[in-house]
């Protein structure tokens, strides 16, 4: 007598039990998700903007000229050189040498301090100007518009920036705003601001500047 083995797949109900235990894990952990990329983003940003600072401060070192670190508020940046602080030029001195290209979502928000600051300016030396009164507190560069090789005005020289903060436009207790702080002479450090006090290094409140 010949045994005839009969191989069985699952039925349609084991494969519907399986898609809902699978779908109940996706709701439960989705909001856990898309809090991770809300605060990757945010740290990823307040990164990029101290880059950008620091990129201002070398490229000043290492040319002697001085520099700009300019803010827009959607969160990116570029560096531009200064021109000779004797020098009547304007436009045609200024080169944007680096550029920051992270933008704020639709849920975020940028706070700035003191408020209406926008602007770091670096001296040949690399030392951050505290007083823009004897400095071209406003001068204007071009910058390279979406549409290609057209040119837009764009006015700066508000400052100088001392703290930088990326939050959320509404607050979220299980993610912690990010800060970027400069010191006096122009260091730059970025820093989390936990909504709980613990002895983190990278903790703000352990931060001074």
């Amino acid at each position: 007598m010949v045994n005839v083995q009969i191989k069985k797949g699952f039925s349609i109900i084991e494969l519907m039990i399986v898609i809902l235990i699978l779908s109940l894990m996706m709701v439960l952990t989705l909001p856990d998700f898309s809090r991770w990329i809300l605060s990757s983003r945010m740290k990823n940003i307040g990164e990029s903007i101290a880059f950008g600072i620091v990129e201002a401060r070398t490229l000043a070192i290492k040319t002697g000229w001085g520099s700009y670190f300019y803010l827009n508020n959607d969160g990116s940046w570029f560096v531009s050189k200064t021109p000779p602080l004797n020098s009547q030029t304007t436009d045609a001195t200024f080169n944007i040498l680096e550029r920051g290209n992270l933008k704020l979502t639709n849920k975020m928000k940028l706070s700035i301090s003191p408020s209406n600051s926008n602007t770091i300016m670096f001296d040949d030396l690399g030392i951050m100007e505290n007083d823009f009164k004897n400095k071209p507190s406003k001068s204007t560069v071009f910058l390279l518009s979406n549409t290609g090789n057209q040119y837009d005005e764009s006015d700066f020289g508000i400052g100088p920036i001392k703290e930088i903060t990326i939050g959320l436009i509404e607050e979220d207790p299980a993610i912690n705003d990010i800060k970027v702080k400069i010191g006096v002479g122009g260091a730059v450090v970025t820093c989390v601001d936990f909504k709980v006090d613990n002895n983190l290094p990278n903790n703000c409140k352990n931060i001074q500047m």
